[in-house]
């Protein structure tokens, strides 16, 4: 099944300083969060009008977000720079997208510190051929900062770096099963490997099946 998901950490003690930054920037698009006042039993794969609160992990908050608030590329890097930049902290967005693509971005202070994208040349093959003229300059330099990342979440190099060296074009089309770490649940060549990625770094994406599957701590509606 092809799963799409966006999940935004936010380096922050109290969740609601978050809720109530993003309340202050979604009020320029008429649109309202509000906590569901209801017993959450499960949260939803894909949701498309609903905010999952997540417990914090290593001084994060964690987050499902829903299909980016519906705002385009643009609008939602606004959203991460406005987080950043309000709350004056680091702030990391996570997407899977069909199960081809991952990729991340790092604010800091209403700045993009640093991003990556797993698959830099499918994204562009899949823009119009003027939009793929106009972004090949800035989408080929997603290629991920290891040090960068490896001091903001307090991990070791080693532990973040295979997850960001590029595959070849033999090593996507082959069938061999390539493993950043031999523990891991997926091979490089499967974007679900960011499941792996963000658990080296120590604030997993709650995933929606199987044993590591985590309950959402709040439900969030868009009004």
């Amino acid at each position: 099944m092809a799963l799409n998901i966006h999940y935004l950490i936010v380096r922050t003690q109290d969740h609601t300083e978050v809720i109530r930054s993003l309340q202050r920037f979604l009020q320029a698009y008429e649109i309202e969060l509000e906590p569901n006042e209801t017993t959450l039993q499960e949260w939803e794969l894909d949701p498309e009008d609903r905010f999952y609160r997540f417990a914090p992990l290593n001084g994060w908050q964690r987050f499902i977000m829903p299909d980016t608030f519906a705002l385009d590329a643009e609008d939602f890097y606004g959203v991460l720079q406005h987080l950043s930049q309000d709350l004056e902290t680091a702030v990391v967005s996570f997407a899977l997208q069909e199960s081809q693509l991952w990729s991340y971005m790092v604010f800091q202070d209403g700045a993009m510190q640093d991003a990556y994208v797993n698959d830099p040349e499918s994204v562009l093959a899949a823009l119009p051929s003027e939009l793929a003229e106009l972004m090949a300059g800035d989408i080929t330099e997603f290629c991920g900062e290891v040090r960068l990342l490896s001091d903001l979440f307090k991990v070791e190099p080693a532990e973040i770096e295979p997850y960001l060296i590029p595959l070849t074009e033999e090593e996507w089309e082959s069938d061999a099963e390539l493993y950043a770490h031999e523990d891991d649940d997926y091979p490089l060549n499967d974007a679900h490997v960011l499941f792996d990625f963000t658990r080296r770094l120590g604030v997993p994406i709650p995933q929606p099946h199987g044993a590591r599957r985590e309950p959402a701590l709040g439900e969030y509606l868009l009004l």
